[in-house]
Order: structure tokens, then C-alpha cells, then sequence
């Protein structure tokens, strides 16, 4: 059964997922689409990475505020400690990050950036 991607789920068994091999947003149980059993993906909510960056803004509050006023021309790292690793995320992200309306929109693009170092 093909749906849009605004159908709600309340209520059924299933979750709603993208098929690839359908080209359309289908009901699926938990992985595969319910028409022709192919894997569907399903949209990544970042949890981890709001954690780290929401405990990041807060350890280094000051720098930035430092690169909104005066940006840095080389790519500057910054150290966030959690879960037992240390990660390293841009200053420009981190940035973005906090003065960005929508910040879920940007989660792929800081993602891509994360190093975790320990």
C-alpha cells in the first residue's frame, strides 16, 4: 500500500519508510516495505549528535560567540568530551549549529564532519 510522506502511523503496526524499489513512501515493519518485501530507510533522527552538540555549545559558549563576531580562516577544531570519547567538531559548524532555525536540516552536513579521536 502506497502512501505520501504526511500519512500518520498512530494507531497501525507499521512504520512509514521510503522503497526504493517501489519509488513511493510505503507502510513497513520495521524494515521491509509490506508490497515487495525490499529494505526501506526510514529518516535518522541524530540523537547522539544533538547530545554532543548541545553539551559542546555549552562547554565552549565563548569561542562561539568569538567566530560569529570574527571568523576564522582556517578550519578550527574544538574538543567535546562525552560518552567516554572525545569528539572533534568545527567551530563553523558548531556555529551554524546554534543560529540555524532548523537545525535537524543540517544534521547530514555536521555528521559528515564528526571526528571522534579517543
Amino acid at each position: 500500500m502506497h502512501i505520501t510522506q504526511q500519512t500518520k502511523t498512530e494507531g497501525t503496526p507499521y512504520l512509514r519508510g521510503y522503497c526504493e524499489l517501489c519509488k513511493a513512501w510505503v507502510y513497513s515493519d520495521k524494515k521491509y516495505c509490506i508490497c515487495c518485501r525490499q529494505k526501506t530507510t526510514h529518516k535518522k533522527h541524530h540523537l547522539w549528535l544533538k547530545r554532543i552538540l548541545s553539551s559542546g555549545v555549552e562547554l565552549h559558549k565563548q569561542t562561539i560567540e568569538e567566530y560569529k563576531f570574527f571568523p576564522y580562516k582556517e578550519m578550527v577544531y574544538v574538543s567535546i568530551p562525552y560518552n567516554k570519547k572525545l569528539y572533534m567538531i568545527p567551530v563553523k559548524y558548531m556555529a551554524l549549529y546554534t543560529e540555524h532555525p532548523h537545525p535537524n536540516e543540517i544534521m547530514p552536513l555536521i555528521h559528515d564532519t564528526v571526528k571522534i579521536t579517543k
